[in-house]
C-alpha cells in the first residue's frame, strides 16, 4: 500500500530521494543498533543476579547515545555535502529523517526484548501494521497539506513514532516498569558492554551496507529518478525477504535457548528444517513475481517498468 501510494502520489524522483535518504539512515540503524537484536538475548541469558528490567534499560541507553550521535553526523553530512555529491532533494531527506535513527534502533531492542519472554505479536505487529499503516496515512496526509515531496519523510517519521510507542507499551506490558527506581547506570559496566557489542555491531553493518550499497551506486552515479525506479524494484523481493524474517522473531530465541540445553547438532537439525520451510515458501514468490512483475510495475506507474529485469 504504502509503495502504491508513494509511486502514484510523489512519482520516481522523489521517491529515489527518499529511498536514498532512509537507505543512509537506516545504514545508521545498523550501527546505532548495536546487534541488540541478538545480542540483547545474550545480555538477557547471562545477567547473574540482576533484574532484566536493569539489563534492558543498561541497552536501551547505550543504544540511545550512539543513536543520538549518529544522527547528529548524518544531519552535518546532510548540510556540508557539496550538492555535486548529495543532491538537494536527498539531503533535506536525511535532514527530515536523521532523528529517526533513534527511534529505529529502539523499536528493534524492544522488539527483541518482548521476543525473550516469547511474546512474538509486539514485533511483528510494529513492523508489519502499525510502522507501514500509519506512514502511509501520514504521508497521505501530508501529500493533501500540501508537503510535496517531503511528505513521504512525515510519513516515514510518523510510522517509525507510532511503532516505537506500540512496542514501548508492550515492553511494559512483558516486564512491567523496569524497576526504575532502583536501577543505577555503571559506566564501567556499559563501556563493557559495548566492547562486547562490537563484533555483532559489526555484523550488522556490513550486512546492512551490502544490502543498499546497490541503491547508493545508482543513486549516486545515475540519480535520483533512476533511484526511485531500481528501489521500487527492489521493494519487490521485500515478500521473499519477510518471509525468512517472520520467523527470526521465533528462530532467534529458541536458537539461544536449545544451543545451551540441548548443543549446536539438535540445534543444527531444527534450523535445517526451518530453512526448507522458508525456501520452499520463498520460491513460489519467486516464480509469482517472474510471471506478473511487469503489470503490477506498470499498475504503479509507467516510468517504473524499466525496473522488472
Amino acid at each position: 500500500v504504502f509503495m502504491f501510494m508513494a509511486a502514484r502520489l510523489f512519482g520516481a524522483a522523489a521517491f529515489g530521494a527518499y529511498s536514498l535518504a532512509v537507505a543512509i539512515v537506516e545504514l545508521a540503524v545498523a550501527v546505532g543498533g548495536l546487534g541488540m537484536k541478538r545480542y540483547l538475548f545474550k545480555l538477557l541469558e547471562e545477567r547473574g543476579e540482576r533484574l532484566p528490567g536493569h539489563v534492558l534499560l543498561d541497552s536501551m541507553l547505550m543504544v540511545a547515545m550512539v543513536s543520538v550521535l549518529l544522527s547528529a553526523g548524518i544531519a552535518l553530512a546532510a548540510l556540508a555535502a557539496p550538492r555535486s555529491l548529495l543532491a538537494a532533494q536527498t539531503a533535506a531527506g536525511m535532514l527530515w529523517a536523521a532523528p529517526m535513527v533513534a527511534g529505529q534502533a529502539l523499536i528493534d531492542l524492544l522488539s527483541a526484548a518482548t521476543r525473550w519472554k516469547h511474546r512474538m505479536r509486539y514485533a511483528v505487529v510494529s513492523r508489519s501494521l502499525v510502522e507501514p499503516y500509519v506512514g502511509t496515512a501520514a504521508a497521505v496526509v501530508a501529500y493533501l497539506a500540501g508537503f510535496g515531496a517531503s511528505g513521504l519523510l512525515v510519513g516515514y517519521g510518523a510510522g517509525t513514532l507510532a511503532a516505537l510507542a506500540y512496542t514501548a507499551v508492550g515492553t511494559r506490558l512483558c516486564y512491567g516498569g523496569l524497576d526504575l527506581r532502583s536501577y543505577r547506570p555503571c559506566a564501567a559496566r556499559l563501556f563493557g558492554a559495548l566492547r562486547e557489542a562490537a563484533m555483532p555491531t559489526a555484523t550488522d553493518t556490513a550486512a546492512a551496507l551490502f544490502y543498499r550499497l546497490d541503491l547508493y551506486l545508482v543513486g549516486g552515479l545515475l540519480g535520483e529518478a533512476p533511484a526511485g525506479i531500481y528501489a521500487m524494484a527492489r521493494q519487490f523481493r521485500t515478500p521473499i525477504r519477510q518471509t525468512r524474517q517472520s520467523f527470526d522473531s521465533l528462530l532467534t530465541p529458541i536458537v539461544a535457548k536449545t544451543l545451551g540445553t540441548d548443543g549446536p547438532a539438535t540445534t543444527a537439525t531444527a534450523i535445517a528444517s526451518a530453512t526448507r520451510m522458508i525456501l520452499a515458501i520463498q520460491l513460489a514468490l519467486v516464480l509469482a513475481l517472474i510471471a506478473v512483475g511487469e503489470p503490477v510495475l506498470r499498475w504503479f506507474g509507467p516510468e517504473f517498468v524499466g525496473g522488472y529485469v
